[in-house]
């Protein structure tokens, strides 16, 4: 079916893309809230736990649309009409 295709496809891209926010999300905390801040602007606000939230969700939310635009173009197209032209 169509959603089974969907959810095969995507998968495995969302876990990609959980696995980059893993290992995106401390880095830039690091980086930001501890280097940046510390040397640069003394009297900082930093970075809460909200903001972390709302930038993976916001990524999960703009991955989750292209993959299903990805894969909505994927089951769209004919299978016969790529094997006519191999």
């Amino acid at each position: 079916s169509v959603s089974g295709i969907h959810l095969l496809l995507a998968r495995d891209f969302l876990r990609l893309i959980g696995y980059s926010a893993l290992i995106a999300v401390p880095l830039s905390y690091f980086f930001y809230d501890k280097l940046f801040l510390y040397f640069l602007i003394r009297y900082g606000l930093g970075v809460g736990f909200i903001e972390i939230v709302a930038s993976v969700l916001l990524l999960l939310l703009v991955g989750s649309v292209f993959i299903f635009w990805q894969t909505s173009n994927v089951v769209r197209t004919n299978p016969a009409d790529n094997l006519r032209y191999e």
